[in-house]
């Protein structure tokens, strides 16, 4: 037993250092995903919305010739438009963190 306690002393040293890496790496991914950018369109392209990896929006463009159509259609284009970026960004984050895992030796 006594054997063993310079091996949970490297184990946890090695946790340590792991969750280090991985606090700084989050912070740069997050860093980063702020500065992508992605275009979500809805169906027929009329409705143009582009967000960042934080799904922070920068830009709406409505085509005007939905602008005849009633409300309704025009938030549901919008939402599509928006659900389409937003599951782009989603997939970012999921490789994202996938790579990060691979990076400090986590296995998928």
């Amino acid at each position: 037993m006594v054997d063993e306690i310079p091996n949970v002393i490297k184990l946890k040293k090695m946790v340590e250092q792991k969750a280090t890496e991985m606090y700084e790496n989050v912070g740069s991914i997050q860093e980063e995903l702020g500065k992508i950018e992605v275009e979500g369109k809805s169906e027929g392209d009329l409705v143009k919305i582009i967000i960042t990896g934080q799904h922070e929006m920068k830009k709406l463009s409505i085509d005007q010739r939905l602008l005849k159509e009633s409300g309704t259609t025009i938030e549901n284009s919008i939402m599509a438009a928006y659900k389409d970026a937003k599951s782009q960004v989603e997939e970012l984050v999921k490789q994202k963190m996938l790579d990060l895992a691979d990076m400090i030796g986590f296995s998928r």
